[in-house]
This record gives structure tokens, C-alpha cells and sequence, in this order.
């Protein structure tokens, strides 16, 4: 049987000749699940299926973050990592893999009808997240859409509420293949992405650790941190040097001081990934007296230049820059020097020596050195001797004193001449 591209398969169909699909599950940006179950069984399964659409290009891209996502899923074993049994393609070249079929329910469906979730069970949660990530940041895979929707609770391994990670559709690897992100373009949702990846600089393990923190956060609340519907104003709140605004319950729950390292704007201040932050909890659990979260933080030097380019496309973005630029307000993570529209002509407003950084797809600023005082004292610039002001001379300075020293000793030794000469 045929699949058409824009249309696909359906409800009823006997797909690729084997799998019978009995229920759309969803759909999303390039592929829909179903439940099927394979001809002659009665094992339910769940089949994600390519729909690469009507654009040749664009369904090349697809295709090609489809095979990714199948080989990225297949690297992983851990039992909280959802399971694909196989991965392949139609006779009519339609792409599609197989999965384990999860009965349970969403962690977003559990938020909006039931509620927050208690410190136990938030640490149940996170348990579990956090061994799926941590295989998968061990196997440079990050996650880069990690959100209470990606998130199941389940019946499984004889456990009820065992934590599924699911969805790795735009996960990507840390080992130097090709990234499929197209310039300027951020994936994800950005109520949930971390600062970084708002400013078009590469994913890391940590931004996922930062993800994992406000989707804990907000099984505490029960509903998002970051709430403002509009997506311009989501990454607004990520973007700006204020922390998240958030309850005061969640800041006095017991395993605070262990999450809120992991809700750190600054990457280098977080957990640098689902390992370290996992033995951090555990370390927590065992010990909460003694727990301090920088222990398990591994502080990686970013060159002033690093820390201040920032790469933004988007209109309103660079609207918000001009409005920032115009108030003399300097934006976070850039040192008040000067900003101007490209690295020519850069006009400090201070006494800071600008230091020119990385402009990348129309970035209209750069960063600067930072200030003497924020160097270590072995780099700190020689200060010259402040020098007095001009003034009067003195009438007798060291010349003149030696000399009427010398005046007086010879005038004296004449007088004690004459004196013996008159007696003689």
C-alpha cells in the first residue's frame, strides 16, 4: 500500500505490511505515533512514522533528524529511557521506528489536573530523569526538549509511576557530527531553554540540567515558571540577569539548595550535567547537613569576549537590543563599554579598552575587557606613581644646604685663623 507524503498513514491501515494501526497518539513537527500491534500479536507497540511533507528540502532535513533520533534512541539502555525495538523503511521509502507502548500517564496531563507534586515525589521524578540523562550526556547525546510533555509516568519494572524520558526528535551530539540547526535557529521551547541557547550559542549538557530544574520547579507549583503565553516575552524572562521569579514554597522546600543550582542563568555555575547533578542528590539524600552544590560544579573559564557576544535574529529581539542600547542600560553579561553596529568602529563610553568579540549572523554589539579590579593581582595593570602638582620651589632644597654647609665651615675656619694669628 502506498503512503502518501502530505497525508500519511491512517487509523486501519496495515502499515508497511506488517503493523496494524489501531490509534493516533500525536503528532508533531515531522512524524505521528500510533498504536499498533504487529499482524498475528496481541502485544500493543507504539510506531513513530516519518511524514516529511511537500518541500524536497525540507523533507531531506527531516528525514535526516528522524535517523538520528532512531540511532540516538538505539545507543540507549537505560530502563527510564524509552525503548525502540527497531528502526526502517517502507518499500515506498517512508521511515519509521518502533517503540515500547508506555501506559501511563503524561507528567504535563498530571500537572494541569492534579496538581503540584510533593518533595517525594518530585525526587522520585527526578531520580529517574536524571539516569536516562545521564546515560545519554555520558554518550554526548543532549536532549535539548526536556519538559514535563516529554516526561511519563507509567506502569513499569513492576513499579508504578516509573519515570519514562521520551522524545529526543531534536536531540543532538556533542561529537562534532553535522547539527541540523539551521543558523539562528533555536529549537525547543523556550520556557524551558536555557539562556545560552537563546543567544545562538551551542547546547550543552548543562542546558538540559537547566531545563530538568524548571520542569522539578514546576512540579512544585504545578504550573510553569516562566508563564507568559508569548514566546518573545518566555525568552525575555530567560535572557534577563534577574533569577526566575519563584515561590517562596519552592525556595524553602528541603532539596533547594540542591535544585537551585540547577536553575543558574550562568552555565558555569550549574551542574555540567545529569551525572553530577544526580550524585549531587544522592549526596543530598545521604547527607542534607553537610550538602553544598558547588562541590559537584566544575567551573569552566569563558574569555571576556565569550561572555558577552550574544547572537539574536529575531525583530523583536533586536528591537528590545536598540530600546536597551538607547537607555544606556547594558545588557546581561556584557560590560558597560560601548555598542555600536559592527566591530569597525566600536566607540567605548567608558575608560574600558573594548575588546572585540565574535559577531555571528548580524549580532549588533560586542564584548569588552573587563575591569582591572576583576583581573588576578598577578595581571593587574602597574598604577604610575601619582604625581604631585606643580607649585612654588622651595628657597632651600638639598643643593643649596650642602653648599652653605660647606660656606660656613671655611668662613669659620678663617676666623679661628685670624684668631691665632692676633694672640701670635
Amino acid at each position: 500500500m502506498a503512503i502518501q507524503a502530505s497525508t500519511g498513514p491512517a487509523v486501519g491501515d496495515l502499515f508497511a505490511g506488517l503493523y496494524e494501526l489501531h490509534q493516533e497518539l500525536g503528532r508533531g513537527g515531522f512524524g505521528v505515533v500510533f498504536r499498533a500491534r504487529r499482524k498475528g500479536s496481541s502485544q500493543d507497540l507504539a510506531i513513530k512514522i516519518l511524514i516529511p511533507g511537500n518541500d524536497p528540502a525540507k523533507a531531506q532535513e527531516m528525514r535526516q533528524r528522524f535517523e538520528r533520533e532512531a540511532l540516538m534512541i538505539s545507543q540507549l539502555n537505560n530502563p527510564h529511557t524509552i525503548r525502540q525495538y527497531g528502526f526502517s523503511e517502507t518499500e515506498d521509502g517512508t521511515m519509521y521506528f518502533v517503540m515500547e507502548m508506555l501506559k501511563g500517564k503524561n507528567l504535563d496531563d498530571i500537572l494541569i489536573k492534579e496538581g503540584p507534586r510533593n518533595e517525594q515525589q518530585v525526587i522520585h521524578i527526578a531520580q529517574g530523569v536524571l539516569q536516562s540523562l545521564a546515560e545519554a550526556h555520558a554518550r554526548n547525546i543532549i536532549h535539548r526538549d526536556l519538559k514535563p510533555a516529554n516526561l511519563m509516568l507509567c506502569e513499569a519494572n513492576g513499579v508504578n509511576d516509573f519515570v519514562k524520558l521520551l522524545d529526543f526528535g531534536i536531540a543532538k551530539t556533542t561529537t562534532g557530527d553535522q547539527d541540523l540547526t539551521a543558523a539562528g535557529q533555536a529549537l525547543g521551547s523556550p520556557r524551558y531553554m536555557a539562556p545560552e541557547i537563546l543567544r545562538s550559542q551551542p547546547a550543552t549538557p548543562c542546558s538540559d540540567v537547566y531545563a530538568l530544574g524548571l520542569t522539578l520547579a514546576e512540579c512544585l507549583t504545578g504550573v510553569p515558571i516562566v508563564s507568559d503565553p508569548n514566546v518573545v516575552m518566555q525568552a525575555r524572562m530567560q535572557l534577563a540577569p534577574e533569577p526566575l521569579p519563584l515561590p517562596d514554597h519552592v525556595k524553602k522546600t528541603a532539596f533547594w539548595p540542591w535544585l537551585s543550582a540547577a536553575l543558574e542563568k550562568d552555565p558555569a555555575q550549574r551542574y555540567p550535567n545529569a551525572g553530577a547533578m544526580l550524585q549531587a542528590l544522592n549526596h543530598y539524600l545521604h547527607n542534607p547537613i553537610q550538602f553544598t552544590p558547588q562541590q559537584f560544579i566544575v567551573t569552566t573559564p569563558v574569555s571576556p569576549d565569550e561572555q558577552a557576544t550574544l547572537m539574536l535574529d529575531d525583530r523583536e529581539f533586536r528591537a528590545e537590543i536598540d530600546r536597551i542600547k538607547q537607555s544606556g542600560v547594558p545588557l546581561p553579561g556584557v560590560r558597560p563599554a560601548g555598542f555600536n553596529s559592527g566591530p569597525s568602529n566600536l566607540i567605548p563610553l567608558s575608560d574600558q579598552q573594548p575588546q572585540v568579540g565574535t559577531i555571528n549572523r548580524g549580532a549588533t554589539f560586542s564584548g569588552f575587557a573587563p575591569p582591572a579590579n576583576d583581573l588576578p593581582q598577578s595581571q593587574q595593570p602597574q598604577q604610575p606613581t601619582p604625581q604631585q602638582p606643580p607649585g612654588p620651589s622651595p628657597l632651600i632644597n638639598d643643593n643649596t644646604r650642602t653648599m652653605a654647609m660647606v660656606g660656613a665651615a671655611l668662613l669659620m675656619g678663617l676666623i679661628v685663623l685670624l684668631v691665632i694669628k692676633f694672640i701670635l
